[in-house]
C-alpha cells in the first residue's frame, strides 16, 4: 500500500483534503476525505460524496479523480510521452507520480506520506472496513468487519433494483465469486460491480458470530482426506470410493485432497 496526502495549494495554511491509497497488487486507488470538508472545498468531482455525508470514496470514483490528473490513454502522442519518461506501457500510478497529482482544473497536488502519519479519522475508518465475507445460499452474504462486527445482508433484496447485478443475482456460481476489495473497502464481482463497505455496514442485521468463531469451527471441525481416513481407519483410496458412491459429501474438492465436516466422518 502506498499513501499520499491530497493538498490544495489555494489554501494559505497547511490543510490536507484527504488521503489517496494505492494498492499495487490490484492497481486500485481509494480516497479518504477530510471530514472537515464542505461541498465547496472538496475536489469538484467528489463534491457529491461530501453533500451526501460520505467521506470514503470507492474505487471507481477514486480512479476517476486520478484519471483527471494524468495523460489520457487515447492521447495522440502517448507513445512518445511514455518513452520520454522511461515507460514502456501506460501506467496510471507512475504517471500520477510524475505529475505529482497536479492538473489544470484545480490546485490539488500529492505529497507522499507514511501509514504512521495517518490522522485518527482515517484510522477509525480503516478499522470499520471489511475483513472477510461469506457468500451463502439464497444470495445472503455474511460480512465480517475489522472492528469485530458481523452482519448478514440479503444481497438479493439490496441489489434488486440495480440492473447491472442481474446476472450475479440469478446465478449462484457467479454470486460466489465475490471478493473483498483491497483494504477492505468493499466487495466486488469485477466489471464495475462493487458495493462500498460503508453501505454494507448499515444493511441487513447484526449477528452474534465473529470471524474468530468461524476460524475456530474450521480448525476443529473440518478435516482433510488424510485426517478423515485416519479417523475411519481406512485408506485414502477407500475415502475417494465413498465419495464417488455418494456415501460422503466433501465440503470442497481440492486437487488430490478433499475437505470434510468432522461430524460427517464421526457419524
Amino acid at each position: 500500500m502506498i499513501l499520499f496526502e491530497i493538498h490544495d495549494a489555494s489554501y494559505r495554511y497547511e490543510f490536507v483534503l484527504g488521503y489517496l491509497f494505492y494498492y499495487a497488487h490490484v492497481n486500485e486507488f481509494y480516497i479518504e476525505l477530510n471530514p472537515e470538508l464542505d461541498a465547496w472545498s472538496a475536489p469538484f468531482i467528489l463534491q457529491g460524496f461530501v453533500k451526501n455525508g460520505r467521506y470514503s470514496v470507492d474505487a471507481d470514483w477514486s480512479a476517476r479523480w486520478v484519471s483527471q490528473r494524468i495523460i489520457p490513454p487515447d492521447r495522440q502522442n502517448l507513445g512518445m510521452i511514455l518513452k520520454e519518461n522511461g515507460m514502456t506501457e501506460y501506467d496510471p500510478y507512475r504517471l500520477l507520480v510524475l505529475s505529482e497529482g497536479r492538473c489544470a482544473q484545480d490546485d490539488n497536488y500529492l505529497v507522499r506520506c507514511q501509514e504512521t502519519e495517518l490522522p485518527e479519522y482515517v484510522r477509525e475508518r480503516k478499522n470499520q472496513k471489511i475483513r472477510e465475507i461469506l457468500p451463502m445460499n439464497n444470495r445472503k452474504m455474511m460480512i465480517f468487519f475489522k472492528d469485530d462486527i458481523t452482519r448478514c445482508v440479503d444481497m438479493q433484496d439490496y441489489l434488486k433494483d440495480r440492473s447491472e447485478y442481474a446476472p450475479i443475482l440469478t446465478r449462484q456460481d457467479l454470486y460466489e465469486k465475490a471478493r473483498v476489495q483491497a483494504g477492505g473497502n468493499g466487495i466486488t464481482w469485477g466489471e464495475g460491480r462493487s458495493v462500498a463497505s460503508e453501505e454494507l455496514r448499515t444493511c441487513g442485521e447484526e449477528i452474534p458470530i465473529s470471524l474468530e468463531d468461524m476460524e475456530t469451527f474450521v480448525r476443529h471441525r473440518v478435516v482433510d482426506t488424510t485426517e478423515a481416513a485416519n479417523m475411519m481407519n481406512c485408506s485414502r483410496q477407500y475415502m475417494n470410493q465413498l465419495v464417488k458412491q455418494g456415501s460422503l459429501q466433501p465440503l470442497r474438492d481440492i486437487s488430490n485432497n478433499k475437505l470434510f465436516l468432522k461430524g460427517e466422518i464421526e457419524g
